[in-house]
């Protein structure tokens, strides 16, 4: 007998269209899928205001969403696999990169 799981190739998820509800971030991806995320996965999103969250666009193909108004960055494949903000992560950063004290690459 075989298995499906033997015979699936792995793509990385790549979104065509992203809605916001008052408590879910919706992707379609170009496979088809429909995927829901509770917005409380991702503080900063949750905590920010309809109108900044409402500020996005889908960039890199379809693999990371921006927004804009909160420049902040989630890739869809996190999304996808249900990867949660760390809380207070990001205020750290923002922080860490206003000050210079970030270290580069």
């Amino acid at each position: 007998m075989s298995s499906l799981a033997q015979n699936i190739v792995e793509q990385e998820p790549l979104a065509k269209k992203v809605w916001l509800t008052d408590d879910m971030i919706n992707l379609e991806l170009v496979d088809g899928r429909v995927i829901a995320v509770p917005l409380a996965f991702y503080p900063s999103l949750a905590d920010a205001s309809k109108e900044s969250r409402g500020d996005f666009r889908l960039f890199s193909g379809g693999s990371a969403i921006h927004f804009n108004k909160l420049d902040v960055d989630l890739s869809v494949q996190a999304l996808v696999l249900g990867k949660k903000e760390i809380p207070g992560l990001m205020g750290k950063i923002k922080k860490l990169e206003s000050s210079g004290d970030l270290p580069l690459k």
